[in-house]
């Protein structure tokens, strides 16, 4: 999470130690705005991901752009909103069109837009449902709907007091 008590230039170099000494193979951030990636690019020091909550009810297009723009993989967590998105009218349509499991449907979208997403479960069916997400692809016109029927919507499910969301 970002700090601004904590300097991220201190925090970055510290993590190139880690990978410069082998330790580690890669930096990333988390929960990192816009405004933050500007800060952590500002710096000289190298990172190559940000983890944020991303779905379809809090579809962070924006942040996306800005990421891919600066080669900032982007990792999905509560891909399926903790349940509450797998009720969206657009997801259960496409998921009776392409006799899917909605989670897929909302998982398959996140891969081919080239986000990973890291769902959690403790169900073995879910699991294995989620891990068949790659064995089909949604259609452009699909996915492009899906971002246009949830653009503007703000389902933060994820949101700590010590948040800095709004920088």
């Amino acid at each position: 999470w970002p700090n601004k008590n904590t300097p991220i230039q201190e925090t970055l170099k510290a993590l190139n130690e880690l990978k410069d000494d082998g330790l580690i193979k890669a930096t990333g951030v988390s929960n990192f705005t816009i405004n933050h990636l500007k800060d952590a690019l500002d710096t000289e020091y190298d990172f190559s991901g940000n983890q944020v909550e991303f779905h379809p009810s809090l579809n962070q297009q924006k942040l996306k752009q800005f990421c891919d723009k600066n080669d900032i993989h982007l990792t999905a967590y509560s891909p399926i909103a903790q349940g509450q998105d797998l009720n969206l009218e657009i997801i259960k349509d496409l998921a009776e069109k392409y006799c899917k499991p909605e989670c897929q449907v909302i998982l398959n979208w996140l891969i081919q837009q080239g986000l990973s997403a890291i769902p959690r479960s403790s169900n073995l069916e879910h699991i294995r449902e989620n891990f068949e997400t790659t064995n089909w692809s949604l259609d452009e016109d699909d996915i492009n709907k899906i971002n246009t029927k949830t653009k503007g919507l703000s389902n933060r499910l994820i949101n700590p007091g010590f948040n800095e969301f709004d920088y």
